[in-house]
């Protein structure tokens, strides 16, 4: 099974990521984690990213995509769980271009959202463990993430591709929930 997981960035210290990965039997996947793997073994990727680090300014899509491109032809599974990544339309456009080139196109994509009843406590905890005085930083950051998601989740429920969770409870709770929804949604035998 192929699976984009999108999660508040509330929720960096109790993602379900983990979890959902085990239970699908699926490598976790990370932009950073597969970034940093670049920039530490010297590869021209991980060269290009460091000039882009250097210079101050952010990763164009194209990299990011190329970053992407390599892991997905270098990796012996099909199957796998690619967590925050897109973060732009024409992201999840390259993406989808590059999973119908390897003929892995996506089985479903996870929206992990906090409802608003749950937004503010969320942020005043994770503020609370990064200092009081960032509890507006928290603020925005979650408020950019939902901005960023809205042309992403359009993209993808326009392909009947998106199933959006209540991120509400521990992170197993929300996992054994997202769990559920994807079997719900895949095609029966």
């Amino acid at each position: 099974m192929r699976v984009v997981l999108f999660q508040s960035p509330v929720f960096t210290r109790e993602s379900p990521a983990a979890s959902l990965a085990e239970a699908l039997a699926v490598p976790e996947i990370h932009l950073g984690d597969l970034m940093r793997a670049h920039l530490s073994q010297g590869t021209e990727l991980g060269i290009r990213a460091a000039e882009i680090i250097n210079s101050g300014n952010l990763f164009p899509d194209e990299m990011i995509t190329a970053v992407i491109r390599d892991h997905l032809h270098r990796s012996a599974r099909a199957d796998f769980l690619l967590v925050g990544h897109p973060h732009s339309a024409a992201q999840a456009l390259a993406l989808d271009e590059l999973l119908r080139e390897l003929g892995t196109p996506l089985d479903s994509v996870l929206y992990l959202k906090l409802p608003e009843r749950d937004v503010e406590r969320h942020v005043h905890l994770l503020a609370s463990r990064q200092g009081a005085a960032n509890e507006i930083g928290v603020r925005l950051r979650f408020e950019s993430h939902e901005a960023m998601m809205v042309p992403i989740a359009q993209h993808y429920a326009g392909q009947g591709l998106l199933i959006t969770v209540d991120a509400v409870g521990t992170p197993d709770e929300i996992s054994r929930r997202a769990l559920t929804a994807l079997r719900e949604r895949a095609p029966r035998p």
